[in-house]
């Protein structure tokens, strides 16, 4: 019976990693080409490791061509919520234009959302008779009769016709909207916690539980032992931060690397030193760009950033350099 149970034992259940986890074993195999230590590392068998190691080729090509189709979808997804974007602004200008007692044809629609268009830069895009027709149906057939009778009755506060004028109105409600929807998940998962409580098995010690913790904004509880811990620790002069990793790649592992070992001997230091007696963590370096995906995705990060601050002539720029990236003149990976 006992050989039976330890050949259960040999045979049990590996830990089968995961493409992303794979895509790490083959980069730490660089550092590190020895099975044993990498499959305790990741927690798994060495004939897995040695496996992922003989496959590794095919699994970098499937990687990248995984990321090159995330790339694709997020590109198009992006192209989409600016083209919905471009519609709440050119409603907007009816609103106004109703309100103002102008004129209002088809004409006048395309032209104000082909202006929308320059102004926030949507790639190869046209208003025409597609998107007016989608338009029209997006916004209940544009019955202006109907939107007439119901104008907000705040439209003297909302005169200007001026394209980006109506940009930055439209950019603040969706803002606000944001706002609302965060603050509603926040009050949504706070009730969940006082439901869970009160819905305990003994109702004082449920009661007392509720009372001797405390909500944060993020919905998270923590007990008065917890807080009161924290308060020490601040005392202590203790810093625990979160280590972020990014695969992107080898240079900046090893730059995340040196960041890791930092903090983990300002964790192992003395608890009675002070703040000030530590030096201060410098930031890793930029990581280097080597290929036009990688130079694309930093774009993104600009664009993201360029869109927060409403600054619609970056935007303009920005896309500009993301068409050429997209097309290279030479098909070969950026050289330092």
């Amino acid at each position: 019976m006992e050989l039976l149970n330890a050949k259960h034992r040999d045979y049990k259940t590996r830990n089968i990693l995961t493409t992303a986890e794979r895509i790490k074993v083959i980069k730490a195999y660089k550092r590190m080409p020895n099975y044993q230590r990498l499959a305790s590392t990741f927690g798994c068998s060495a004939k897995q490791i040695k496996n992922i190691i003989s496959n590794k080729d095919e699994l970098l090509r499937h990687y990248d061509s995984v990321r090159a189709n995330k790339l694709t979808d997020e590109v198009t997804n992006r192209r989409q919520e600016k083209i919905d974007f471009l519609g709440k602004v050119v409603y907007e200008f009816l609103l106004r234009a109703l309100y103002l007692r102008m004129p209002i044809g088809t004409t006048i629609i395309r032209q104000k959302a082909f202006e929308v268009k320059e102004a926030i830069a949507i790639e190869n895009f046209s208003p025409n008779n597609v998107w007016l027709l989608d338009f029209k149906a997006t916004y209940n057939r544009l019955d202006l009769a109907s939107m007439m009778e119901r104008l907000p009755s705040d439209m003297d506060q909302r005169r200007s016709l001026k394209c980006i004028d109506i940009i930055e109105y439209v950019s603040q409600q969706e803002r606000e909207e944001r706002r609302k929807m965060l603050t509603m998940t926040k009050d949504e998962n706070c009730n969940s916690v006082w439901e869970s409580d009160a819905d305990g098995s003994n109702s004082s010690c449920s009661y007392e539980h509720t009372v001797n913790n405390r909500i944060d904004d993020s919905g998270e509880v923590f007990s008065d032992a917890d807080m009161k811990s924290n308060d020490d620790d601040s005392v202590v002069g203790t810093n625990i931060e979160p280590i972020v990793v990014n695969l992107a790649s080898d240079d900046e592992e090893e730059s995340n690397g040196g960041v890791s070992l930092a903090k983990a001997e300002s964790l192992n230091a003395p608890s009675n030193q002070s703040i000030s007696t530590q030096k201060p963590i410098s930031l890793p370096p930029f990581p280097d760009i080597h290929s036009y995906p990688e130079a694309l995705r930093h774009l993104r990060v600009l664009e993201d950033f360029a869109m927060i601050e409403e600054n619609y002539r970056a935007i303009g720029l920005i896309t500009q350099l993301e068409q050429i990236f997209k097309n290279p003149p030479k098909l070969k990976s950026l050289t330092h």
